[in-house]
């Protein structure tokens, strides 16, 4: 979801009001309930396609403008990531920029469901001519906290000794300890989802590794999130709430303004 603000912020250049407005119309399409039934995950993936069209129709774009198009042009680089079925593990990214050799450039709203796309929500993006298909998930392996991903990419774009002004780390909320209490298939694959889509590892590692470099910020909601599950979208009154509390505490808003 992060880095889908970052979309609507950096390329898609709406205000933060509007930003906020189509986050939560797209965060709403999200089913609450894990299935693992393909006829409705295709239909999950279908109401997110539509959410994301509509969205992309109110900025006045047409629905076949690419992430880098000429058409929608920008100064923000922007990037966000998701991977392919057949390689869980190897982050896909999808500019609004020129890359040099091979680059995936999705549609606008293929990048922005692949990106959302979690293999236990929706069915895959499928793009490319039949022979030559690729299909998008979100939630990369090690990497649904992208932050690191971004640091070598702003390295290849900008150069290893540039300067960075800021890196703003958006968390979802701190989780609580994963653990098997229940030994079920089912089980199994709820604790092998969490640990998929775990972003506290490298936010870990890069606090220690950008310990004392003002430049790097991370938010992360400390308390209440961890009783609010992957799928629990139907009320986002707790979460705002949450967010309320602690971005009013004192040490936060220091860290904030400063």
């Amino acid at each position: 979801i992060s880095s889908l603000a970052a979309l609507l912020l950096g390329h898609l250049r709406m205000n933060v009001d509007q930003s906020i407005d189509t986050l939560l119309n797209i965060a709403t399409a999200i089913p609450s309930a894990f299935s693992d039934d393909q006829a409705t995950l295709e239909e999950n993936a279908k109401s997110l396609q539509k959410t994301v069209k509509e969205a992309i129709k109110e900025c006045g774009i047409a629905l076949d403008v690419k992430m880098e198009d000429k058409r929608l042009s920008s100064k923000c680089k922007v990037a966000i990531y998701a991977a392919t079925v057949v390689n869980l593990g190897h982050p896909v990214i999808f500019r609004t920029y020129s890359q040099r050799g091979l680059y995936t450039n999705l549609t606008i709203v293929d990048a922005i469901c692949s990106a959302l796309s979690n293999p236990s929500t929706f069915a895959p993006v499928i793009v490319g001519q039949r022979h030559r298909q690729q299909k998008y998930v979100g939630g990369v392996l090690g990497a649904n906290n992208p932050t690191r991903e971004l640091l070598k990419e702003a390295g290849n774009i900008f150069g290893e000794d540039i300067c960075i002004a800021q890196v703003l780390s958006l968390g979802a909320g701190r989780p609580q300890v994963s653990r098997l209490s229940d030994s079920t298939p089912a089980g199994g694959s709820r604790v092998l989802e969490e640990l998929t889509l775990d972003c506290e590892g490298v936010a870990a590692e890069l606090s220690a590794r950008l310990s004392g470099v003002e430049a790097y910020l991370r938010l992360n909601v400390d308390r209440g999130m961890e009783s609010i599950g992957i799928h629990e979208w139907d009320d986002l009154g707790p979460i705002e709430t949450h967010t309320s509390t602690y971005m009013n505490d004192t040490a936060i808003r220091a860290c904030v303004d400063a």
